[in-house]
């Protein structure tokens, strides 16, 4: 799994570049990702929607 630091900075750099992204992941880091349900239920946006790279939800 990648430190939520080094995620950020590649996912910066991804929108900086202004090209589309295909990211190939293992099962965690593609959680660290997406996001996914939180442990009651609400959804908790991952590390690309917080780079503003995928919509909220």
């Amino acid at each position: 799994m990648k430190a939520a630091a080094a995620i950020r900075a590649i996912l910066r750099a991804y929108r900086q570049a202004q090209r589309g992204v295909l990211y190939l992941a293992v099962e965690p880091v593609a959680r660290q990702l997406q996001g996914g349900p939180g442990p009651d239920g609400s959804w908790i946006d991952g590390a690309a929607q917080d780079a503003g790279l995928r919509p909220p939800g």
